[in-house]
């Protein structure tokens, strides 16, 4: 009686049945190399906490601009010097459904307000931001987008 015997490899190691002398084994690698490589690009998308800078650029009271956010992962970071106790508006106008979500930090790097655009299934086209300012110094408006898209940045 002749008994077949499957067996499965741990991985890293190379598994091979007599007759198939290399095929199979470099099938279970390869397989085993991409599916490793899917993995580690997922952990890193998924631990990603900070996007990468595409652009950083200076605003003043009264400034307007408009900017196109070409990729999910991008973020657009805007400098302003404010001054402790001047009062400041921010308002980020959505232009095409990318539905910016906005971010302001302190002279400190600490988050001092946020806001996501998109609520429970409601979805706004503006998006504001006033406060008051505690400190002195550079803050930064940090922009990013769910999708592509172009915005409208004011300052007030």
């Amino acid at each position: 009686m002749n008994a077949q015997l499957n067996s499965v490899a741990p991985i890293g190691k190379t598994y091979r049945k007599p007759g198939n002398a290399g095929t199979k084994s470099f099938r279970f690698v390869v397989l085993s190399a991409a599916i490793l490589s899917i993995l580690a690009v997922l952990i890193l998308l998924l631990q990603s906490s900070q996007n990468s800078i595409v652009s950083r650029k200076p605003l003043s009271t009264g400034f307007v601009a408009t900017d196109f956010v070409g990729s999910w992962l991008g973020l657009h970071e805007w400098t302003y010097q404010g001054s402790a106790g001047q009062d400041l508006t921010i308002r980020i106008i959505d232009s095409d459904g990318c539905n910016p979500r906005i971010r302001l930090i302190d002279p400190d790097g600490e988050l001092i307000s946020s806001f996501k655009q998109r609520h429970d299934n409601i979805i706004l086209t503006d998006t504001v931001i006033a406060i008051s300012l505690s400190k002195s110094g550079e803050y930064v408006i940090q922009v990013t987008t769910l999708g592509k898209g172009w915005y409208t940045i004011r300052v007030n």
